[in-house]
């Protein structure tokens, strides 16, 4: 019922805002999708947020249940990923205003996948440091992802559309986030509970985070392939195809470190 009431809001809501957007009254105007780069990049948005924040959900709490680890200790897991992520900003940047996306969303995207898949081999007796470079190597190829996404999916939009778009990544990266933690949580929660021990016990525990990880990793696959079709706005091919005159509002390459 719940899943219905949602799909029924949504489709009125993308009636609602499809009728106002002729009138340039849109809460959030929804033509940003007719740039390809721009959807291209929202869905792997979309994909890299979920698996992002249902892993960061889900690592501590196997950490913290299944190997006993303290509040400090399952700190201390994800205090280098998140040095990674921001040390490496700033080098994505640069890489992506001289060499374009492709070269960091692929190996970002694999690399994302490969610190997924790495925790499907997790156990009762998986050690800190296993835990340690999986995340790494998910926070180092998710930094080397987003923001090339982020800025060749704006850059693709025409810039009397550039509010909306920066307003539905927000709004879409909030959504994915959650809908990511809430399909982790409770695939979880059902393998874990159908598993025949105890649902809090750690053998139980470690079957529901194996099959999390494993739901992940073929988000993952999905992820990788999005990113393949990813371009600089400058490159895009809808934009060269494009029958409409763009004269005064042709997308712009906007800078990635500047983005």
């Amino acid at each position: 019922v719940p899943f219905l009431i949602g799909a029924a809001a949504m489709a009125g809501f993308i009636a609602r805002q499809s009728r106002l957007q002729r009138e340039d009254r849109a809460l959030l105007d929804l033509r940003v999708f007719g740039s390809r780069q721009f959807t291209i990049a929202v869905v792997a948005m979309l994909v890299g947020m979920a698996t992002m924040m249902g892993t960061f959900i889900i690592v501590p709490y196997f950490a913290q249940s299944v190997i006993h680890l303290d509040p400090f200790e399952t700190g201390l897991i994800t205090l280098p990923g998140g040095l990674l992520m921001g040390l490496a900003g700033p080098i994505v940047g640069r890489v992506y205003d001289r060499r374009g996306p492709l070269v960091l969303v692929i190996p970002g995207s694999i690399l994302v996948s490969i610190g997924v898949w790495m925790l499907t081999a997790v156990s009762t007796s998986t050690s800190l440091w296993w835990l340690l470079l999986s995340n790494m190597a998910l926070c180092l190829g998710l930094s080397a992802t987003f923001t090339p996404l982020m800025t060749s999916g704006l850059g693709s939009v025409a810039p009397h559309l550039y509010a909306h778009g920066s307003a539905v990544v927000g709004t879409f990266q909030q959504v994915a986030g959650a809908a990511g933690t809430a399909l982790f949580v409770t695939v979880m929660t059902v393998v874990a509970s159908r598993s025949g021990a105890p649902a809090d016990s750690p053998e139980a525990i470690v079957e529901g985070v194996r099959m999390v990880f494993l739901v992940a990793g073929l988000l993952s696959f999905v992820l990788i392939a999005a990113c393949l079709f990813v371009r600089k706005p400058a490159d895009a091919v809808d934009q060269a195809t494009d029958p409409v005159d763009h004269t005064d509002t042709a997308p712009v390459d906007v800078p990635a470190q500047r983005a």
